[in-house]
This record gives structure tokens, sequence and C-alpha cells, in this order.
């Protein structure tokens, strides 16, 4: 029995994982829209009640106490009353509730959905910064990586060829570091807009390079 609970409770985590994150905040904000209205409704329904018993519990009016058959016929009557006023409030109270359920599911998509909004365009702007950032990082790398492994298989390296490559490995840490400086000042400045002047030369002679 315990093995079975359990595997319905992962598949239905799994079920739930499934979800997208608007999904679950519709969810939350209807479940917390169909507490209140379902405690209210239980409080309305009991104040009711109870108000409709304290009238029956009223001394009959009107009808002599000599006859019983009519105080009968009168109490069953207002019995008969008060039970179908609790079945028609209880209906009116159903029926309120699928309505705060569906107007309220659709709100609530609507706000989650305007909630998830911007955490969706700041997740895929943090992707796209990170592909472009590891982009820009691997290719100096890999440049420093093949030209060291070409000149370690030259057995016939001259110290003007090795004087070149720490040269150019010497470019591309340089051009790491920046791109690495760049990048801790752009997170300082929490993504603000940073404008500097640009050397379209250099960049030029880079990029044939």
């Amino acid at each position: 029995m315990y093995s079975r609970l359990h595997k319905a409770a992962l598949r239905l985590q799994k079920r739930i994982a499934r979800l997208t994150p608007a999904t679950k905040l519709t969810a939350g904000y209807l479940a917390i829209i169909m507490t209140l209205s379902i405690g209210f409704s239980v409080v309305l329904f009991q104040i009711s009640a109870n108000q409709l018993h304290r009238g029956l519990r009223r001394p009959a009016i009107g009808v002599d106490a000599e006859l019983p058959q009519f105080f009968d016929l009168y109490e069953r009557t207002r019995l008969q009353q008060i039970f179908s006023a609790e079945s028609e409030l209880r209906s009116n109270l159903v029926l309120f509730n699928v309505f705060v359920f569906l107007a309220g599911g659709g709100a609530s998509y609507a706000l989650a959905k305007r909630t998830i909004r911007p955490i969706e365009e700041a997740l895929e702007s943090q992707k796209r910064f990170t592909a472009d950032a590891s982009h820009e990082l691997r290719t100096p790398l890999t440049a420093m990586q093949t030209e060291i492994e070409v000149a370690l298989r030259d057995p016939k390296l001259k110290p003007t060829e090795a004087r070149a490559l720490l040269q150019s490995n010497l470019d591309e840490v340089v051009r790491v570091q920046s791109l690495v400086e760049g990048l801790l000042r752009l997170a300082r400045n929490g993504g603000l807009d940073i404008r500097q002047g640009v050397d379209v030369a250099v960049i030029l002679k880079g990029a044939v390079k």
C-alpha cells in the first residue's frame, strides 16, 4: 500500500514538474481565490441556516394551541420552507463558486502570464548573454591552443618563430583579459547601457588576422 502511494506521489510530482511556470502560478492564484470563496460560502451558509432555524423555534403566532393538528401542519410547513431555503441557498453558493472558479481561472492565468513575462525575458537575455560570452572566450583560447600545438609538433622551431608565437599568445591573453574586464564592468553596472568609443580599424585588423 505504501509503495503504491509512493509511486502515485512520484508520478504526480513528475506531472507537476512538467507544467509551465505560468500554469503553476495560475494554480497558486486560483487556489487562494477558491479558498477564500469557499470559506466565505461556508460562513454565509452557516449564518443563514442559523437564522432560519432560530426562526423555526419562534412561537407560532396566530395559531391556536388548542388545535394541535393545525399547529403540527404549521410547523411541518415551516420546516419544509427552511429546508427548501437551505437547498436553494446551497445551490446558489455552488453556482457562485463555479463562476468564481471560471472567472478566477481566467484572471489568474492573465495575471500569471503578466507576472512571468519579465522573468522569462530576463532568463532568455541571460541565456543569450552566456552563449555570447562563452563564444567570445572560446575563440581566443582555441587560437592559442592551436598555435601552441602546432609549435610543439615542429621540431625545427626557430627562436624567432617561438618569439612570434609567444607574442601572438600574449595578444590573445590581452584580448581575454579585456573581455573579462568588460563582463565584470557590465555586471557591476547591472546590465545598463554602456557606451564607449570603438576603433573600427583595430577590430577589422584583428578579424583579418
